[in-house]
C-alpha cells in the first residue's frame, strides 16, 4: 500500500454529543417516557468494516469495539490522563542503559487477578505479546498499526506471574505509554490462534520490516495465521468475536443494526469501586446504522434514539431550543481530540511541489468555514494534539487565509494563467495542465460535502479549480489506501 499524502488543514472540531438519560424533573407528569427497558440505543453513522480492533481504523468500528474487548488503559474524558483499565495501575516507567534498546524506556504492566476471556481463562500478558505480534506479520493488514507501533521492540512477560509484563521501547517518544496501552485492545491468543502459530515467533523477530518479510518469504504459516485471522470467524461473526470487555456481540444485521449484551459474572463488575472506568450498566446495547443526519434527527424527536454522537451544529441548535426535547435528552458539547484535515497525493504532478500545497493553505478560508458549518463549536490548530496539551507548541500559527501569498506561490511553482480562463495552469511533460483537483468526499456526510463547496469557492479566487467527488464511505477508504485520490476529506479522533 502506498501512503503519499500530507495534512494542510488540520481542525479540532468540538463534537456536539447527544446522551438522552430518565431526567427527574420537579413534575413527573410532564414528562413521558417511551421507553424503560434498561438497554441503550446509540446512533452509528456508518456500518463497521470489521470488528477485528488490528484490522480496521474506522471509528465507527471502535465505537463499538471498545464495548467488547479491553483496552490496558483509557483517557479520561474530561482531563486526558490515562486511567487503568486491564491493569492495576499505570506503567512502572525505566531507562534502558544497557542492550540493543539503550536509550529506550521499559513499561511494565500488571493485569488483573479478576480479568479472565469469556471461556474463564485468565487474561495475561503472553495475550498482549500475541496481539502486538499479529500486528507485525506483515501478512496480517494491519500496516497502519505495524507503523505506529513499530517502536515497541520486545515484550517480556514474568515466568513467575504471568499477569505481568514488561514492554521494551525505542526509541523515547512523547506519550509512548498511551500508544502502547490505549491504542489497542488485547486479543485471547488461545481464540484468535488456535494452533498456536504465533508462538514460534518474537516481537523482536517482526518488528524490522525486513526481516519479518524474510521470515514469511521462508515460513508459509505466518501466510496461514494471517488467512485464518481475517475470515469472517474473527471479522463479523458472533461465534468468533470474542474480548475480555463487558459485552458480548449477539446480533449483526447489515445495514440495520448491532446488539450488544452484557455478560453475566463479567469479571469487571467485583472491581467497579475501585475502577470506575470499568462501570458497565446497560442490559443491552443497541447501535443503529443511521447513516442520513435527517433520519437522525427525526430518531431523535420521536425519541427512539438514547445516543447520538458527531450531531451538525444546525440540528443541535435545533434540538437545544427545543423545551421538550430538553426534557427528556441531555445535552452536552465535550472537548473531543476529533482533527479534520485534508490530504494531498503528493506524488501526483500536480501537487509534488511544496509550494502548490502551500498556495492550497494559504487559499482556503478556514475561520469561514468553523464559522458557516461548524458554527464555531471547533478551533484550527497546527497538529492533531488537543491545543491544552503541554505536548502542543503555541508558538507556531497555522497559515494564514492570504489569497495573494496563495497566488505568489503558486506563480512561484510556474502555475500561471495563460488562458484567462480563471485556472491557473502549467506545462507537465510537455503538456499544458490546469491546476483542476478532484475532492473526495464521503456521499452520506452533509458536512463533508457544505465543506467541500466552501473550499472549492475559496481556492478558485486563487485560480485552484476544485471537482468534487463523492463516494460512498467503503470506496473513499479503498481509494485512500490505495493512494487512488488527488485531495480527500479525513479525520482522527
Amino acid at each position: 500500500m502506498k501512503r503519499f499524502s500530507s495534512q494542510f488543514v488540520c481542525i479540532v472540531i468540538i463534537i456536539t454529543s447527544l446522551t438522552s438519560c430518565k431526567v427527574e424533573p420537579s413534575n413527573q407528569e410532564t414528562v413521558a417516557f417511551k421507553r424503560t427497558d434498561n438497554e441503550l440505543i446509540v446512533r452509528l453513522e456508518a456500518e463497521p468494516p470489521s470488528l477485528n480492533p488490528l484490522l480496521t481504523t474506522s471509528n465507527y468500528a471502535t465505537t463499538v469495539i471498545t464495548q467488547l474487548f479491553s483496552y490496558l488503559l483509557v483517557p479520561d474524558l474530561q482531563t486526558y490522563e490515562f486511567l487503568p483499565l486491564l491493569v492495576k495501575d499505570r506503567a512502572k516507567v525505566e531507562d534502558i542503559t544497557t542492550g540493543p534498546w539503550a536509550g529506550g524506556k521499559t513499561y511494565e504492566f500488571e493485569i488483573h487477578q479478576e480479568a479472565v476471556w469469556d471461556d474463564n481463562q485468565p487474561v495475561t500478558g503472553h495475550d498482549f505479546d500475541f496481539t502486538m505480534k499479529a500486528v507485525m506479520n506483515p501478512k496480517v493488514p494491519a500496516a497502519v498499526y505495524r507503523n505506529v507501533m513499530s517502536f515497541i521492540k520486545e515484550i517480556q512477560v514474568d515466568a513467575e506471574n504471568p499477569k505481568k509484563f514488561k514492554v521494551f521501547a525505542f526509541p523515547k517518544m512523547v506519550s509512548q505509554e498511551g500508544y502502547i496501552a490505549s491504542n489497542l485492545p488485547v486479543l485471547p491468543a488461545h481464540l484468535y490462534d488456535p494452533a498456536g502459530i504465533m508462538k514460534k515467533y518474537s516481537v523482536a523477530d517482526l518488528v524490522d520490516p525486513q526481516k519479518a518479510e524474510a521470515l514469511a518469504a521462508s515460513n508459509p504459516d505466518l501466510q496461514q495465521f494471517a488467512d485464518e485471522f481475517t475470515k469472517p470467524q474473527y471479522t463479523h461473526e458472533t461465534t468468533g468475536i470474542s474480548g475480555s470487555g463487558p459485552y458480548k456481540l449477539e446480533s449483526w444485521t447489515s445495514g440495520d443494526q448491532l446488539i450488544l449484551t452484557k455478560k453475566e459474572n463479567w469479571w469487571g463488575e467485583s472491581l467497579v469501586e475501585e475502577y470506575p472506568e470499568l462501570g458497565a450498566y446497560p442490559d443491552r446495547i443497541i447501535f443503529k446504522i443511521i447513516t442520513n443526519a435527517a433520519t437522525a434527527l427525526a430518531a431523535i424527536k420521536a425519541e427512539e434514539i438514547d445516543v447520538v454522537g458527531n450531531i451538525a451544529p444546525k440540528d443541535f441548535l435545533e434540538i437545544e431550543d427545543s423545551e421538550a426535547l430538553k426534557e427528556v435528552y441531555n445535552l452536552s458539547t465535550v472537548v473531543d481530540m476529533a482533527c479534520y484535515y485534508l490530504l494531498l497525493q503528493t506524488e501526483n504532478p500536480k501537487l509534488s511541489d511544496k509550494r502548490v500545497r502551500q498556495a492550497l493553505s494559504h487559499a482556503i478560508d478556514v475561520d469561514d468555514l468553523l464559522s458557516k458549518i461548524y458554527y464555531n463549536y471547533g478551533k484550527r490548530v497546527i497538529a492533531p494534539i488537543l491545543p491544552s496539551s503541554s505536548s502542543y507548541n503555541n508558538n507556531i500559527s497555522p497559515p494564514a487565509y492570504d489569497i495573494d501569498k496563495a497566488k505568489s506561490l503558486l506563480a512561484e511553482a510556474g502555475w500561471r494563467d495563460t488562458n484567462n480562463n480563471g485556472i491557473v495552469d502549467k506545462e507537465i511533460d510537455g503538456e499544458v495542465v490546469e491546476l483542476t483537483l478532484s475532492y473526495l468526499i464521503s456521499a452520506n456526510r452533509e458536512i463533508s460535502r457544505n465543506s467541500a463547496l466552501l473550499v472549492k469557492n475559496s481556492a478558485q479566487r486563487a485560480g485552484i479549480n476544485i471537482e468534487i467527488v463523492a463516494k460512498e464511505r467503503a470506496a473513499v477508504v479503498g481509494d485512500m489506501r490505495s493512494g487512488n485520490y488527488e485531495l480527500v476529506a479525513s479525520g482522527q479522533t
